[in-house]
């Protein structure tokens, strides 16, 4: 004891505290680091495996479509065939009356490109083309660039003509070939819509903002497509068209025109016997019955049928299925939209005129 005494008051005891004490600060100062201990590395945790894709949804009524909502079930449980497939048993006669006016109309459906055109057999054909027609589209609801080009072969006169735009509550263009019957209507010359035997192969394929929206290709005389609740300016819309001539003079002639009224060789040009048109703005005077005015208060209205139409259809894509649902719960969008394309009273206006129809 007296040992540990004699230890404690000795200058060895006190020289080793004040060192201590002196090595404590440094360190709670930060002047000496500690030394870490190392960690082990350890190895990286395997990957997750990727979680399995859902199924598609069961049921057909509610097929998404861009970023519509889906839309109402338009099809009960209990069902029916009819020639386009399975149909519920209490619209079945609502779709076979549709199929029925549509081909009264002179209209078909493509289903794969959602696109309504006008069969060859169409009753629009007896009453040919006058200019008179392009005055009363605007007024009828169609906001459209019309572009007529004139051309002389074989001694015949003809006039193909393009358009493109708003045709109510659908966007849709056409592409048409006429010849001179030497008759007039209101003034105007009146155009024949060419026979069989003079239908010409064409193409269309109609853009919007650069995008397309659909092609369509056939033997005819009158080539169109139409699509459905799609609203669009004309500034928006180019059409591209190929037609193919049965000859290198009567492709010259109608080449030679498009170049007169003001295409360049980049936008109409030929390949073959087959003529190209690039359709963006008309280089042609348009109907005067256009007027601004008329054109925002038609597209105005036009714009609002085709948000309606999109509102209540949702991402539904069965035309025929849509347009019954339309019939028996919204007769007034049903009317509007069957009166696809030029209304007949852009026609029928002229009856009495019309030479050999009055």
């Amino acid at each position: 004891m007296g040992g540990l005494i004699y230890f404690l008051g000795s200058p060895l005891f006190w020289g080793l505290f004040i060192a201590a004490a002196a090595i404590s600060s440094l360190l709670t100062r930060g002047f000496i680091k500690r030394k870490r201990p190392v960690r082990p590395i350890m190895p990286p945790a395997p990957p997750q495996p990727p979680a399995p894709p859902q199924p598609p949804s069961p049921s057909p009524d509610n097929r998404p479509c861009g970023d519509n909502p889906p839309g109402p079930t338009m099809r009960p449980d209990k069902t029916t065939t009819t020639s386009r497939g399975a149909y519920p048993e209490d619209i079945t006669s609502d779709l076979r009356e549709i199929e029925r006016l549509l081909d009264d109309m002179g209209y078909g459906y493509d289903p794969r490109g959602n696109v309504f055109y006008t069969t060859v057999g169409a009753w629009q054909r007896k009453y040919g083309y006058c200019r008179l027609y392009d005055e009363s589209i605007a007024p009828c609801g169609i906001i459209a660039d019309c572009e007529p080009i004139y051309f002389e072969y074989g001694g015949e006169q003809y006039m193909i003509e393009l358009w493109k735009g708003q045709y109510g509550m659908t966007t849709g263009c056409e592409v048409g070939i006429y010849t001179n019957s030497g008759k007039a209507l209101l003034g105007s010359d009146w155009y024949r819509s060419v026979p069989d035997g003079e239908m010409l192969d064409m193409a269309v394929t109609l853009f919007k903002n650069g995008q397309e929206m659909f092609t369509r290709r056939a033997k005819h005389w009158w080539l169109t497509g139409f699509v459905l609740g799609e609203f669009s300016n004309t500034n928006e819309l180019s059409l591209l068209t190929s037609i193919t001539f049965p000859d290198y003079g009567m492709m010259g002639a109608f080449l030679d025109a498009l170049w007169t009224a003001g295409y360049s060789h980049l936008e109409a040009f030929a390949r073959g016997d087959t003529v190209t048109v690039y359709f963006t703005e008309p280089k042609v005077a348009q109907p005067f019955t256009r007027t601004k005015l008329l054109e925002k208060f038609t597209q105005t209205k036009n714009r609002l049928l085709c948000t309606e139409f999109r509102r209540i259809v949702g991402g539904n894509t069965d035309m025929y299925d849509i347009l019954a649902f339309l019939k028996a719960q919204y007769p007034d969008i049903y009317e509007s939209a069957i009166e696809m394309g030029r209304p007949a009273e852009a026609f029928t206006r002229y009856v009495g005129e019309l030479p050999g129809l009055g």
